[in-house]
């Protein structure tokens, strides 16, 4: 889930809204709370242990300059990024993220689906996916991890480097790449290049809600026949010509 957001946004953002509705529908759903705490910010950096331990800290600050998240198990992680409050000198406007990664055998398209619907409740988004990953790959970047004798490495994603020239811009007509489910605002599904190659063509099946993202969700074949369709438009991130 992505959102852009101004300086002003960003800083008065109600962090503890969205920990207390991500830390009840993990307990809700899953009957599990997160076993590791971490934040960016200035908060200890080994993190915490245990739920209780993680409140007191943020209470204590009032949920105050978090900039990155991750409240996980070894079954899930979610995560939410805030970038802009750990700029010295903070843009005219940035994103807001959340990512949240599960182990497929104890959650489906279905669930996820209605995860997404809980955490609109308090992250209005402008652009969010949902989709498989292999066990070896890294969620938040989509990278094959590579074990080494002692450690491991995450191989380089050159489309995630693109995206990030992009990610800022989620609330204009711009997508990272084609995935199973795919919420989209207004700017992607009134372009001319949605429209024509995917709408005209039937591309999928769209659900328009009139209280948030549009839902657009495709089979595997209809995602590459989409991909070749919006190959060479504006809607899909690609490299920026030097």
């Amino acid at each position: 889930m992505f959102r852009v957001v101004t300086t002003e946004q960003a800083f008065g953002f109600d962090t503890k809204l969205l920990i207390d509705t991500a830390l009840n529908f993990l307990g809700d759903d899953f009957k599990t709370d997160p076993r590791n705490y971490y934040i960016t910010g200035p908060y200890p950096d080994e993190g915490w242990k245990t739920k209780n331990g993680f409140l007191k800290a943020v209470e204590r600050k009032h949920y105050k300059n978090i900039c990155h998240l991750i409240l996980s198990t070894d079954s899930y992680s979610f995560a939410f990024q805030n970038w802009l409050l750990n700029e010295i000198k903070p843009k005219d406007k940035d994103y807001q993220a959340i990512e949240f990664s599960i182990n497929e055998k104890l959650c489906d398209y279905e669930k996820m689906e209605n995860i997404y619907k809980k955490l609109t409740n308090v992250f209005q988004s402008d652009y969010a996916v949902i989709f498989k990953l292999p066990t070896n790959y890294m969620p938040s970047t989509e990278s094959k991890i590579k074990d080494g004798l002692f450690s491991y490495s995450v191989a380089k994603n050159p489309k995630e480097n693109i995206w990030r020239q992009f990610i800022y811009k989620v609330d204009e007509a711009v997508l990272k790449d084609i995935y199973p489910v795919n919420f989209i605002n207004d700017a992607v599904l009134n372009s001319e290049a949605f429209q024509e190659n995917i709408v005209s063509k039937n591309i999928g099946t769209i659900v328009q809600n009139k209280n948030g993202l549009c839902k657009w969700a495709l089979d595997s074949n209809e995602i590459e026949i989409a991909k070749e369709k919006l190959a060479n438009s504006d809607l899909l991130a690609k490299a920026v010509p030097s």
